[in-house]
């Protein structure tokens, strides 16, 4: 049997490389205009199993429902296609994508595992099976066990005949319906692990779909399961029941996406407001309809006119949600200029004002501000807190999350000069909140990323958090300490990352980041090339702005160095002998 522990270590391994291997071309704005469609048609296919006659909804609604899926949209462009083909399709899938998980996990363990293309092959899978089409992949797997169906072609139709109804626990349905549910279950279970993990972990990832956490899309993962399932079961219990639950659980969604907002980019924060808002308005619509409808009866003119209101009012619901995220972030700038008031009349700035007169820069600001952050720990005990009766009144957060929010929207804008006003946020709310352990994480993860990781590791400042997050931490906290350390070429004492050995991984993980220094290596060729041949081709205008020409120079100077830090990220550690010269 395999102990929880070396479970949850391969578990980690192999999300973390497979996050690796997305991440590698998850940039550009064509890559992000994608990724921002995906959402959508993931959104409207959600949208699909709510608008449909399970719920009392008119046909003629089903239909303009069936035009906004992508899937039914293309194959209704088509010759029809048995269902009974995409429920095989779909098993096939889940169990190519479970199997090739499972495969590289025990290569890994033995070894063996040589080339990239198993974890690239993961990667595609769970992109589109996980975040594109899951809604439509379950509903295919669900088919046996489906009595809810618009078109009425059950499973039992294809055994028995078209004067048969739905049995879906009769025989041989049964095995079938058994098969179908297990399947599904599996399915969801790495679905939700998948969702849960796979998130970038550096806080100042600049990639597509970069996150902080995946507890977000952990829990859209289970309001489209829910969904799915709760569809199916409308044939067994009341279809308003079924659409409150997908109700009170998209909107506790929602406003669990504006209190953390996840992503590091404002604009897909945006577009997932309007997703979740689209879908508690659609669920809500559906209790509605569902209450007042009449299955047996084709919809009165009066009822069939409220229907159409309730959905040609969703695109408007979703540019409401779209501005209730932004009015969340405006009102969290605001309060991010109220904290930078308070900042410089605060001490801290003072200090930070004398050391720019020294001309020390930001960095040696940041390592020296951190190694007592969490000095207040002894200060402001749960004991001080109670007796400081004014401790409540003058809290700058209102909770760890809205305090973890606005350090990094800070982090996001991108500003050097802000790493010291970033240090003292973080400070004060380490200060209001110790026991958070979402600020401590980012408290350590900025510590590694702006001073060297084996230096930090070194300070009393790094045990001490180190230590405030044995005890207690989720899985979620574990992955991103896991993934911080092997990110950062520090060993971990608990992986076999601590042995003197090399294995499969480690191997896999040196060829992947040793192809992102030669990707960005050439690019940077490519880039001075093109830059001789405009100097040569206007060397005439070069010559006659001097002044000009001397700015361009300090720019490129200025800018050279901090972006090869930033975007190459590999550890010397993993280069030895004379493998640095390949990098030429």
């Amino acid at each position: 049997m395999i102990e929880l522990s070396t479970l949850k270590e391969n578990v980690f391994l192999l999300f973390y490389v497979v996050n690796e291997e997305m991440g590698r071309d998850e940039s550009g704005p064509w890559r992000f205009r994608l990724w921002i469609a995906i959402y959508i048609v993931d959104a409207l296919q959600v949208l699909r199993v709510l608008f449909s006659s399970r719920y009392g909804w008119s046909w003629a609604i089903v239909n303009v429902a069936k035009s906004l899926n992508v899937i039914e949209l293309a194959l209704s462009m088509g010759s029809t296609i048995p269902r009974v083909v995409f429920y095989a399709v779909g098993q096939m899938l889940v169990a190519a994508a479970v199997a090739d998980a499972l495969y590289i996990i025990n290569t890994y363990q033995q070894g063996t595992l040589k080339h990239r293309f198993p974890v690239k092959f993961l990667g595609v899978m769970i992109s589109g099976l996980v975040t594109t089409f899951f809604p439509s992949c379950l509903g295919w797997i669900l088919f046996p066990a489906d009595c809810g169906l618009d078109e009425g072609g059950f499973f039992s139709v294809l055994i028995h005949g078209p004067k048969t109804g739905c049995a879906p626990w009769g025989v041989p349905e049964f095995g079938l319906t058994l098969l179908s549910i297990l399947i599904s279950t599996v399915f969801i279970v790495a679905s939700l692990v998948a969702s849960y993990l796979l998130f970038e972990v550096n806080p100042m990832s600049q990639h597509v779909r970069a996150a902080c956490t995946g507890r977000v899309e952990l829990l859209w993962t289970v309001v489209r399961s829910l969904c799915i399932i709760f569809g199916l079961l409308t044939f067994y219990f009341q279809a308003a029941i079924c659409a409150a639950v997908v109700f009170v659980l998209a909107a506790g969604l929602m406003h669990y996406h504006m209190s953390v907002m996840p992503f590091h980019s404002l604009v897909e924060n945006i577009v997932r407001g309007g997703v979740y808002t689209s879908v508690a308005w659609s669920a809500l619509t559906s209790i509605l309809i569902s209450s007042v409808s009449d299955p047996s009866s084709p919809p009165s003119s009066s009822l069939f006119a409220v229907q159409w209101i309730c959905v040609a009012i969703v695109p408007a619901v979703f540019c409401g949600g779209m501005t209730l995220i932004f009015m969340r972030h405006r009102a969290l700038t605001i309060k991010i200029r109220w904290l930078r008031r308070e900042w410089e009349i605060s001490p801290d700035y003072q200090s930070h004002a004398h050391r720019r007169r020294r001309r020390r820069s930001a960095t040696s600001s940041i390592s020296e501000n951190t190694g007592n952050e969490l000095n207040i720990f002894a200060k402001l005990s749960a004991f001080d807190r109670f007796f400081d009766l004014e401790f409540e009144a003058n809290r700058a957060f209102k909770s760890p999350a809205h305090a973890h929010l606005l350090a990094r929207i800070i982090l996001q804008e991108r500003k050097k000069s802000d790493i010291p006003f970033l240090s003292y946020v973080l400070k004060k709310g380490l200060q209001e909140y110790p026991e958070s352990r979402d600020l401590i994480i980012l408290n350590l993860l900025l510590m590694r990323s702006f001073v060297r990781a084996q230096a930090i590791s070194q300070t009393s400042a790094h045990e001490r958090m180190i230590e405030a997050l044995s005890d207690h931490t989720t899985i979620e906290h574990d992955y991103i300490l896991f993934a911080s350390q092997r990110g950062s070429g520090q060993p971990d004492a608990k992986g076999a990352a601590a042995k003197n050995d090399i294995n499969a991984f480690q191997m896999l993980e040196f060829e992947m980041k040793f192809e992102k220094v030669q990707k960005l290596h050439h690019e940077c060729v490519l880039a001075l090339k093109g830059f001789w041949l405009l100097l040569y081709k206007h060397k005439k205008i070069f010559r006659a702005k001097k002044k000009f020409n001397e700015n361009l120079a300090e720019r490129v100077v200025d800018v050279s160095y901090p972006f090869l830090l930033t975007n190459l990220n590999v550890s010397t550690t993993h280069f030895t002998g004379g493998g640095a010269s390949h990098l030429s």
